[in-house]
């Protein structure tokens, strides 16, 4: 028997581990970022990342174009605001919409961060191939089976529970 109790109870907690997995690497990248002198919450790399390429988005652009709630995008850029990276203002045609736009400093903090990208491939590809495991394929591969047929319609309906 496992020492690790959500391990031991199997695949039916597989969203449990892969959470926990993801925190201890947001954890380790998060504490190797700030010795590069990046401020940037790890969390919020891509979303800067994006705000870089295609800015300014509304934060339900944002959302949909990383693919995340809308309630995390927006602690996100509150946070990131916060940290003078975005300005977030409302859209002139659309008083209800509102803007996210980098400032100069978030504008630098994507260049230190384009900076980091390289090392970070290397580190998760080393450990992906010292798993055995070439995870970017196995998550490609999950996300396109899921878009085909979600978690939810793979369970059996109420009326068939037993």
């Amino acid at each position: 028997m496992s020492d690790d109790f959500v391990t031991a109870l199997g695949p039916a907690f597989t969203a449990h581990r892969m959470r926990r997995l993801s925190d201890a690497f947001v954890e380790s990248c998060g504490a190797w970022l700030a010795q590069q002198g990046v401020i940037a919450p790890p969390r919020s790399v891509s979303t800067l990342r994006l705000l870089a390429a295609e800015s300014p988005l509304s934060v339900t652009e944002v959302a949909a174009r990383i693919r995340l709630s809308h309630p995390f995008i927006v602690r996100t850029l509150g946070e990131l605001e916060k940290l003078g990276l975005v300005e977030v203002s409302r859209d002139d045609k659309d008083r209800r919409r509102r803007l996210v736009a980098l400032t100069g400093k978030g504008a630098a903090e994507v260049r230190l961060l384009e900076r980091t990208a390289e090392p970070l491939e290397a580190a998760y590809v080393s450990l992906f191939a010292d798993a055995g495991v070439d995870l970017t394929a196995a998550l490609d591969a999950l996300e396109a089976a899921h878009s085909r047929r979600s978690l939810a319609d793979r369970l059996p309906s109420p009326s068939n529970r037993g």
